[in-house]
């Protein structure tokens, strides 16, 4: 009887701990009364009336709709969108982001669709034609954000679609596309900022002035990690005679670790780094990345960058040096077009399954199968296992 006992004060004593971490579940909904926010019918009609009532560790659940108030998150939420605002706690992995799309869109030059000051977590939520970045992430704040699509922002500065200073945020399964400003068109980080991307996908950026830097990413910060990305269709367009460097990504100082990423058709209009440009960084190393195309695709100031287990292709010109380099990219285990000195190298056509297609795949017979090196991911862009090779066969 005692065990019993025991097992059951745990247990309601376990119970009680997770509804103090997870707090309570507050609703969001366009056509709610405002009156509590506990349940679909009495929600809240904006997303700000939540986050203000909300506690640290509260949950808000927001119906599909679009809505207009910029929104500053303090607090330590998790805020879900994607609700067709029926769902049950029971059936909360129904809701869909895709098809219920919970869109935040504030036309206001001054404020950010989303600015956020702390460790909190969003997940299924879009920012779509906001006049200031659609997030900005600042003052060491560590937030997650999952499945979130950051499309068509603008910034009069910097960071069209993000905005991120002195703060550690991750990027999971996310889209920032079609977004635009000064200097770096997808997304801007800074100061000490340590930023994680994971299977995202940056596309179709633009940072337009007279010098832009970095039309899909600017990086100024202390560490960034890409990690199974695509990174395509950027631009990094100048004005004037002026340069507009880094149409991919443009990384400036710190350590970046690229793996898992595919760079192409990104465009710099002055020319260096139209892939990646890479400037007086600590360290830059890409591991089990293509990077495809633009002449001059990879330049670089000062140490040079990193290559290993890639692909380099479809580009005359694929590394540039600018200004006062120091040396010339170490790559090694790599395809390079046109070939280049280094262990393992190769020059042959990589043989794409459907280039044209945007399927850089590699074929069955291409010369790039087992030919890699032993470090790097264990798994490929698409999530598939890669092979490890064994002697003899």
């Amino acid at each position: 009887m005692k065990t019993i006992h025991v097992c059951l004060v745990l247990t309601i004593f376990l119970i009680l701990s997770q509804e103090n971490v997870y707090g309570k579940t507050i609703y969001v909904s366009k056509n709610g009364n405002n009156q509590d926010g506990e349940t679909w019918q009495t929600a809240y009609n904006s997303i700000i009336n939540a986050v203000s009532y909300a506690a640290d560790q509260d949950t808000i659940w927001i119906k599909a709709g679009t809505y207009n108030d910029p929104i500053t998150i303090e607090k330590n939420l998790y805020l879900y969108g994607g609700f067709a605002g029926n769902e049950t706690p029971e059936k909360f992995e129904l809701r869909d982001p895709i098809i219920n799309q919970t869109i935040v869109t504030v036309r206001d030059i001054k404020k950010a669709g989303i600015k956020i000051y702390s460790d909190c977590m969003i997940d299924g939520i879009t920012t779509l034609n906001c006049d200031h970045p659609g997030f900005s992430i600042l003052t060491q704040s560590s937030p997650v954000l999952k499945r979130c699509i950051i499309r068509n922002n603008s910034s009069p500065t910097v960071g069209g679609g993000i905005a991120i200073t002195n703060a550690s945020p991750e990027f999971i399964n996310c889209t920032i596309s079609g977004n635009s400003a000064v200097d770096g068109g997808g997304i801007f980080i800074r100061e000490s900022s340590n930023v994680l991307f994971q299977n995202c996908e940056i596309i179709g950026n633009i940072a337009l002035n007279e010098g832009a830097w970095g039309g899909g990413i600017l990086f100024v910060g202390s560490s960034l990690f890409i990690d199974n990305c695509r990174i395509t269709g950027n631009i990094a367009q100048q004005g004037s005679d002026y340069e507009a460097d880094g149409g991919g990504l443009f990384a400036n100082g710190g350590d970046v670790l690229v793996r898992n990423t595919l760079f192409s058709s990104n465009f710099a209009s002055y020319g260096f780094g139209e892939q990646i440009y890479a400037m007086n960084n600590h360290s830059f190393l890409a591991e089990n990345c293509t990077i495809l195309g633009g002449e001059k695709a990879i330049s670089w100031r000062k140490d040079p960058p990193t290559f290993i287990n890639s692909i380099l292709w479809g580009s005359s010109s694929m590394c540039v040096p600018h200004m006062d380099s120091t040396g010339d990219p170490d790559i090694s285990y790599s395809c390079v077009q046109g070939g280049y000195p280094g262990e393992g190298n190769i020059s042959d056509d990589p043989l794409f399954r459907d280039p044209a297609s945007g399927d850089f795949r590699l074929s069955p017979e291409s010369p790039c199968i087992d030919t890699a090196g032993t470090s790097g991911p264990p798994d490929d862009l698409n999530g598939n296992p890669r092979p490890v090779d064994i002697a003899g066969i």
